[in-house]
């Protein structure tokens, strides 16, 4: 809206303090711009204790391994790994937001982290029962609740002697068996064409361990599509 008073021309005097109630705004925002980039660079460098592994900082602060690991899934291991080639290192740590990740690549560090008694696969296990074993919901709440753990632990315990020993040898017979007559019947072809070689080992592995785990009656046999979930 125009003023009907005419400008005279004086510079108003600024010196009587009309200046204190001024806003200072720009000092403002540069001191809390300030706080932000700390807080930030506070968050997306991780406190290393000196026997960790040695840091590799994502491109993307905070999320950057979490949104590789989404995009690339398990394929992210080989990826970090290749990414290192140049300076190779046996284990790194991942920062990821608030926390953060080791990865290894050394089969004796690997050995070592599993007899670790510190290290526990049990997150893994609750997340992972429903989908593998086809649990209801009723057995879901009771798994990830507090006897949860005892629950797993118990079936880990009844699982493990099927794996040593005279068990163990009967699964690699039936695996070994159905593996010898598939060999056998490339002698009657002359060529065999592998497209795709990852695929291939899949394929040949997947069957005989379902047999020797489930038997005939195994859940590759009933559903031929299942094997591509994996």
């Amino acid at each position: 809206m125009a003023s009907n008073t005419p400008w005279s021309g004086a510079i108003p005097d600024l010196t009587d303090g009309a200046l204190s109630h001024f806003p200072l705004k720009i000092p403002a925002a540069i001191v809390i711009a300030g706080f932000v980039a700390f807080l930030l660079h506070y968050l997306a460098v991780p406190r290393l204790d000196p026997r960790e592994p040695p840091l590799v900082k994502p491109r993307i602060p905070l999320i950057g391994h979490i949104i590789s690991l989404i995009q690339h899934q398990a394929e992210y291991h080989t990826i970090l790994r290749q990414a290192l080639c140049r300076t190779p290192h046996p284990i790194a740590t991942l920062p990821m937001l608030n926390g953060k990740m080791y990865a290894v690549w050394d089969p004796t560090l690997v050995a070592a982290g599993l007899r670790n008694k510190h290290l526990s696969t049990l997150p893994q296990a609750k997340a992972v029962t429903p989908a593998l074993c086809g649990i209801t919901a009723e057995t879901d709440a009771i798994i990830q609740g507090p006897m949860g753990e005892k629950v797993i632990n118990d079936v880990f315990a009844a699982l493990a002697p099927a794996f040593v020993g005279e068990h163990l040898q009967r699964l690699n017979s039936v695996a070994l068996s159905y593996l010898g007559r598939y060999f056998n019947g490339l002698a009657d072809e002359t060529e065999q064409t592998v497209p795709n070689v990852w695929m291939w080992i899949r394929g040949l592995m997947t069957e005989p361990t379902a047999k020797a785990v489930f038997g005939n009656d195994d859940p590759f046999s009933r559903e031929p599509g299942l094997e591509q979930a994996l």
